[in-house]
């Protein structure tokens, strides 16, 4: 993997970014409540790589591929819910370096969105009860939105921000596809190895953390 900025980067005036993965570290928890509540709906345990290659697809997705549908799907995404909301900011630890970035961008003129697969009014909240709130001018989750690979949530942030070259910054597939879609610049995260093989290219950059793209650009 090639790990370097590209020009798109310091030409764009929007910085969408992914949540989960990307600005905050919420994995383990993710993975421990789901672990807790297959457990205790006497569901069967699942792999670390299995979970590992789900996180950053939508919260249903995710249960489906594990094997669970039905009604029983739809209780396990509601528990789910249910605990990692009682436990939202020791879930969501913002990621070294995060607030740097951002702030730094900020004082470059740049805007900042928030596109995540994670319902809206959860994604709300991680940003307005972390230090992400005083940075982020516009949040955008899956309720009532089709999730991402879909493009759709990145066109709404785009339209919100009034961009001309916004790019895309994620840790999984499903943003780097939805980036390319739309022929906006994209910025890759390798935190879960989701991109050991791609390349930097002139629209796509590769970094192995946030902090790495804070001390690439500034």
């Amino acid at each position: 993997m090639n790990f370097r900025p590209s020009v798109f980067c310091y030409e764009s005036d929007a910085w969408i970014f992914d949540l989960d993965g990307t600005l905050v570290d919420s994995h383990h928890a993710i993975k421990k409540h789901l672990v807790d509540v297959f457990e205790d709906f006497g569901l069967p345990p699942y792999s670390e790589i299995e979970t590992r290659k789900l996180l950053g697809s939508s919260l249903e997705k995710i249960i489906a591929n594990l094997g669970v549908f039905g009604e029983i799907k739809e209780q396990v995404i509601s528990e789910f819910r249910i605990r990692l909301n009682n436990s939202l900011a020791e879930s969501h630890p913002i990621f070294p370096g995060a607030i740097l970035l951002l702030g730094n961008l900020k004082k470059k003129g740049a805007k900042i969105a928030v596109a995540t697969n994670k319902p809206t009014e959860i994604a709300e909240r991680v940003v307005s009860e972390t230090q992400l709130g005083s940075y982020v001018d516009v949040v955008i989750g899956s309720t009532d939105n089709p999730p991402k690979p879909d493009p759709y949530i990145l066109i709404k942030c785009i339209e919100l921000l009034d961009s001309r070259r916004p790019l895309m910054v994620g840790d999984s597939e499903e943003d780097r596809i939805a980036a390319v879609e739309l022929g906006i610049g994209f910025v890759g995260i390798n935190s879960s190895n989701s991109f050991s093989k791609r390349i930097a290219t002139d629209r796509e950059a590769y970094f192995k953390s946030i902090n790495e793209i804070l001390k690439s650009l500034f």
